[in-house]
């Protein structure tokens, strides 16, 4: 059985399939963030559609049982507090399209 020189380099090994390479570091930098986006802890970041104003954000937060901590630069990013473990679903509940981690905040700002 011939083998096509080309398929392999100079010294016999397989060459590295370059797209294969970059979609496996893109998934794997995407699992990282969304690891480190999970909310944890008693503050999270609230984000609601861009074309809402501020005060609907504000209205969610205290739909779903949480105070306003405040918003830094973007008026549809905003940071809240809330004591119970099921804010983020409440939240989600509540009209927020995305809920999470406060430490992003400064990534945000």
């Amino acid at each position: 059985m011939a083998i096509r020189q080309e398929a392999y380099g100079r010294r016999g090994e397989r060459p590295v399939n370059r797209a294969a390479l970059c979609i496996h570091s893109l998934l794997f930098v995407v699992l990282v963030l969304s690891v480190w986006a999970i909310p944890r802890g008693h503050f999270v970041l609230v984000v609601t559609h861009p074309n809402d104003p501020p005060q609907k954000a504000m209205s969610l937060i205290a739909a779903a049982g949480g105070s306003f901590v405040g918003s830094r630069g973007l008026p549809w990013i905003s940071l809240a507090h809330a004591d119970s473990e099921d804010f983020p679903a409440r939240l989600l509940r509540a009209g927020a399209l995305l809920v999470l981690n406060a430490s992003l905040s400064t990534v945000c700002s």
